[in-house]
């Protein structure tokens, strides 16, 4: 896999859109690289339901990330966003977790929720970057190596939410 670098320079190379079928295997190979215990081509499938978001995140064709947001009666939940571990470390989960937001955004959501492993720094720190707040924990949420680990549940609400709109 190619390597990207992200500047504010090189956005326009970036294209964010609604997945599709013909981009499953393609998500899979992310998915693959970032976790451990990878979700199935039958759980993405699934995500093309109409209460979900699914988007890939696209440099020159490839896919380097992706994120799914379930939409339930105004409320977004976001159940996954990964970056091409490739391709981590480059600003690309900022430019996504954007992209998903103004998705929910559209389509009327008031709030996003999500579960982050407590063991994940970088993505606590992304996600209190954009204005998420801790609002819980989930024990033994997440299967782990050695056991299960707990989830911090975190919350946007959409109103104090501004908008990058280079994304």
């Amino acid at each position: 896999m190619e390597t990207v670098t992200t500047t504010q320079d090189d956005v326009s190379t970036l294209e964010v859109r609604a997945a599709t079928l013909e981009d499953i295997l393609g998500v899979l190979e992310v998915e693959g690289s970032g976790y451990d215990f990878p979700w199935s081509e039958g759980v993405f499938n699934d995500c093309f339901k109409d209460n979900y978001i699914f988007l890939v995140l696209c440099h020159q064709g490839h896919i380097v990330g992706y994120s799914v947001l379930s939409d339930i009666v105004g409320e977004a939940h976001l159940l996954n966003i990964c970056i091409h571990k490739a391709h981590q470390g480059k600003g690309l989960g900022k430019y996504l977790l954007n992209a998903a937001i103004k998705a929910a955004l559209s389509k009327g959501c008031d709030s996003i929720l999500l579960e982050v492993r407590v063991s994940n720094q970088t993505a606590k720190l992304m996600y209190e970057s954009f204005g998420f707040s801790m609002i819980g924990c989930r024990k033994n949420y997440y299967p782990a190596k050695e056991g299960r680990e707990d989830a911090l549940m975190y919350q946007l609400l959409l109103s104090d939410f501004l908008v990058d709109e280079t994304v």
